[in-house]
């Protein structure tokens, strides 16, 4: 009687942990949605749910972006300047509190190289680039992603994109 409940408990125990283990991992999922968030506003707002806790200085980059994605779903011009300005606030900070923070640079890169010029908000693209440029690294965990928008980036040249491929 005594082996049966611990062999129930403990098939109980394994059924539930693999549904655990096969979920994504937050940061996973945050990416996921970040990445998405350009395609649908509703990606973005998910991003902004994930990300509303803030613990951290990557969350509080990620929040950011998801006030400039949604910025890109906004109709209203001064909707979007608002929205865009706000995000960036929190990346900004982000970067203030964890400067080596590969993908919090490559965050505030990725909107100041698609933001118009005459926004202002463009101010760190060269500080960004270079950083991420001797930086990346392919053992970070999103280094394809950050690799690929890199190599796409108008704003590298011919020197930065085969030093980032070394």
């Amino acid at each position: 009687m005594y082996y049966k409940k611990i062999s129930v408990v403990l098939g109980l125990f394994l059924f539930f942990q693999s549904f655990v283990s096969t979920a994504p991992s937050p940061i996973e999922e945050i990416r996921t949605n970040f990445e998405k968030g350009s395609e649908s506003v509703a990606y973005a707002e998910k991003l902004k749910i994930l990300t509303s806790t803030q613990k951290t200085p990557l969350l509080k980059a990620y929040y950011g972006m998801s006030y400039a994605l949604m910025a890109k779903h906004s109709n209203s011009p001064f909707k979007k300047l608002e929205l865009v300005k706000k995000g960036m606030n929190y990346i900004n900070a982000a970067v203030t509190e964890e400067p080596q923070n590969i993908e919090i640079r490559f965050l505030r890169f990725s909107i100041e190289s698609n933001a118009p010029s005459f926004l202002g908000i463009s101010t760190h693209l060269s500080e960004d680039k270079n950083h991420l440029v001797n930086n990346l690294t392919s053992s970070h965990a999103y280094h394809k992603v950050i690799f690929d928008f890199l190599m796409k980036s108008p704003l590298l040249s011919e020197a930065d994109k085969l030093k980032l491929r070394k």
